[in-house]
């Protein structure tokens, strides 16, 4: 990565920080859909394919230049054009012109990605061989990635990066979440599940009745506070080298991104200043929406 590309990177990412409350809500839409009633481990695939939500590969050959795009191999089955899972609204950065971007399903062993966004068809594909097994925020985490492809500033590509993945052989991790716009779309997923898991505690909190598990709670926002204060201050080495600390368990999911960027000095500067900027917010927001005493946020 060069200094423009970082640079580019940097100015590209304040925006996707925090995703609209209007764009999450058509994503968390798409995934509950997709969660409830396409994931094969909670839906009757048989009668998907009966009531033609579904149809199947082989019978609809005519979309074959339409999956080759993606570089994957062909599906067994996949939601039609007709009846896909939904469609997103967005703003696009780089043109400053609204446009809608399509969400389809996709069965079979189409290889390791959860989904992937295409440009050429302003399209997603949630692959649900690799999907199924994930939580509904996780899912929800994967669309926002793939959406934030569609809507981001800078859409350009390194030509390493260009030429491994027009390779046979995959991607490296180093290569692939060190790229501009890679790495600023798993920065967005990490935020986003930070945001997530603060709003579930709080939630939690609101809805408790007994004094006893209100206090339990509390306490568990408290060390989401604490844990997240740490990941700002602490050295990478610390979690990943040493072992001296462990990853809280709502970056966890994100363990590889994080273990391939701490090498880059500038990369994980960022990811901590992002960190920080974080932890300032929802503790503002804390303090606005419980009586919680400012020192004791300090001691977070």
């Amino acid at each position: 990565m060069n200094f423009k590309e970082f640079t580019t990177l940097l100015k590209e990412a304040r925006f996707r920080e925090a995703p609209s409350p209007a764009l999450l809500k058509q994503i968390k839409k798409i995934a509950e859909l997709y969660f409830n009633e396409y994931n094969s481990k909670n839906a009757d695939i048989t009668k998907l394919i009966d009531r033609k939500k579904i149809v199947s590969f082989e019978k609809n050959k005519h979309y074959k230049e339409y999956f080759a795009h993606f570089k994957i191999k062909m599906p067994t089955y996949f939601t039609p054009l007709e009846k896909p899972l939904g469609k997103v609204k967005v703003m696009d950065l780089e043109t400053q012109e609204e446009k809608v971007i399509t969400v389809f399903c996709v069965y079979g062993n189409i290889g390791d990605e959860y989904a992937a966004y295409s440009e050429n068809f302003e399209s997603i594909n949630l692959y649900d061989k690799n999907l199924k097994d994930l939580s509904l925020r996780m899912v929800e985490s994967k669309i926002l990635h793939e959406v934030t492809h569609g809507f981001q500033e800078y859409k350009g590509i390194s030509s390493r990066y260009s030429a491994a993945t027009d390779s046979e052989e995959p991607v490296s991790a180093e290569l692939y979440y060190r790229e501009p716009i890679e790495y600023d779309t798993h920065l967005n997923e990490v935020v986003f599940n930070i945001r997530q898991k603060h709003q579930e505690l709080v939630d939690a909190i609101k809805n408790a009745k007994e004094p006893a598990t209100k206090r339990i709670l509390e306490n568990r926002l408290n060390l989401f506070f604490t844990e997240l204060r740490v990941l700002t201050k602490a050295q990478p080495e610390a979690y990943f080298d040493l072992g001296e600390l462990t990853l809280p368990s709502y970056v966890a999911d994100f363990e590889d991104f994080l273990g391939t960027i701490k090498d880059d000095r500038r990369l994980w500067t960022k990811f901590k200043l992002k960190m920080s900027e974080l932890y300032q917010k929802l503790t503002d927001e804390d303090v606005q929406e419980r009586p919680v005493k400012e020192d004791e946020l300090a001691k977070k």
